[in-house]
């Protein structure tokens, strides 16, 4: 199966060796890899995982269209916070996921409070 997502795209970067990064980024992409090809089984997810296109746009859309940045104190004008590859990456894979209920859509998100 063909993943074109943004996050998607960065993991299989990186494990194409088309991005270095360090080994804990690997083991994310690598599993953000395997738990995307075992959901695409007819099956499903073993664990119900599923990786929600839905819930990483509004994320990734949140960060890049509503949060600005001031260049300094005294600028009256703010410039977008675009993400990198590896900021999409992190921010998409890590709210996407099962777990613990967003508020906004009501899926699962397998992990707690996340520091980024």
């Amino acid at each position: 199966m063909k993943f074109t997502h943004r996050v998607d795209r960065y993991a299989l970067d990186v494990d194409n060796g088309k991005i270095v990064a360090g080994p804990l980024v690997r083991l994310a992409a690598d599993r953000h890899l395997r738990e995307r090809h075992a959901a695409a089984k007819k099956s499903g997810h073993p664990h119900g995982f599923n990786f929600h296109v839905e819930a990483a746009n509004h994320i990734i859309e949140f960060f890049e269209g509503v949060l600005r940045l001031l260049p300094d104190e005294e600028a009256l004008d703010t410039i977008p916070f675009d993400l990198t590859p590896a900021n999409t990456f992190i921010v998409g894979s890590i709210l996407s996921l099962p777990g613990v209920v967003h508020p906004r859509t009501g899926a699962l998100h397998r992990l707690r409070p996340i520091y980024v």
